[in-house]
């Protein structure tokens, strides 16, 4: 399972990262593969809960790139007013990726 993560650069709530992560992670749908753009905030704790669980990591350069790419499910964990976050979901949207919106008390499934 290809997994796209992304979210705010200023994300710092790890519990609930990793309510979300554990989530993903109980989908028994095999070894997850995370998919991100490497950055601080939630592609840093993405890269990290990764490696924690040795799970595969594949890097992009560039949003547009990881968007190209595709995945199985895209978990979101945006902040109000993050506008690079929401302009990806919008591309994310357009090309008919599944997303999971997390945000600090609340998800959305889309």
């Amino acid at each position: 399972m290809k997994i796209i993560v992304t979210g705010s650069t200023e994300w710092v709530d790890k519990e609930t990262f990793g309510q979300a992560m554990t989530w993903v992670s109980n989908m028994k749908e095999g070894i997850p593969t995370v998919r991100l753009v490497p950055d601080r905030g939630a592609s840093a704790l993405a890269k990290r809960m990764a490696d924690h669980f040795k799970w595969p990591v594949e890097e992009f350069q560039t949003v547009q790139e990881l968007v190209g790419a595709g995945g199985d499910l895209v978990v979101a964990f945006p902040l109000p007013g993050c506008m690079d976050t929401w302009d990806f979901l919008r591309r994310a949207n357009d090309a008919g990726l599944n997303i999971h919106i997390v945000n600090r008390g609340w998800t959305y499934a889309h």
